[in-house]
């Protein structure tokens, strides 16, 4: 049987919805995306063994300074960059709807999906490196990422939003929502699999394991390199 709706019309539900979500109010503002099933099932291969890192941010408006290649900050070429901690968070896998249980938007569901577990949820926090380093588990995050895989094997796509922490003054978000994009971004660098002949890819790779398994090789500065904005 065929769904009523495709993958890509959930996708543009699920983007309508979040973008109306979002002009309703100035302190709350979402980011909203479908990932195919295979492509996050790749992110999800290397979450228990690397469940965090940190991605750079560059500054173009802030002060460059030299800074040492131990710190939390980065130059390169004259660039300032920020560094933001990112961990992830796994939780369990939904069960498949039935056709009894869905609304009439999802009903109607494969009979081939029914064998396949779904995929488990994972929520994603990033917060500042310097705020993580003063406060570790107490730190606000600025940015949170949750992937909800209800729909993963009846539609093949999961679910993506990403809210933005309001800022203290409640009239914006502590992280803008272009940078917001970035983090997503650059999560998906290190942690899909990198591409033949892609050395940028095959050095994000070393280094999410390098920052797990030989920290004191780590350099940050080899993170800003490697990454493409």
């Amino acid at each position: 049987m065929k769904t009523p709706h495709t993958a890509e019309q959930i996708g543009a539900l699920w983007a309508a919805y979040h973008a109306a979500q979002s002009q309703s109010t100035t302190s709350k503002i979402y980011l909203s995306a479908t990932i195919p099933t295979a492509t996050y099932e790749q992110l999800l291969s290397k979450v228990p063994t690397y469940p965090s890192f940190i991605l750079p941010l560059p500054r173009p408006d802030a002060l460059v300074e030299p800074a040492p290649d131990a710190t939390e900050a980065g130059t390169t070429r004259g660039q300032p960059h920020d560094f933001y901690f990112m961990q992830w968070s796994m939780h369990g896998s939904p069960p498949i709807p039935s056709s009894e249980s869905l609304p009439p938007l999802l009903n109607q569901l494969s009979a081939s999906s029914q064998s396949v577990p779904n995929p488990p949820c994972t929520t994603v926090l990033f917060t500042s490196l310097q705020e993580y380093k003063l406060r570790q588990d107490y730190a606000t995050p600025h940015l949170i990422i949750t992937h909800y895989t209800d729909l993963a094997q009846s539609h093949g796509l999961v679910l993506f939003r990403g809210e933005l922490t309001p800022s203290p003054s409640g009239q914006s978000t502590v992280l803008s929502p272009n940078d917001a994009q970035r983090l997503a971004l650059l999560l998906q660098q290190f942690y899909l699999p990198s591409r033949e002949n892609d050395e940028r890819g095959a050095t994000r790779a070393k280094l999410l394991q390098r920052f797990h398994e030989k920290p004191e090789a780590f350099r940050w500065q080899d993170v800003i390199d490697s990454v493409v904005l």
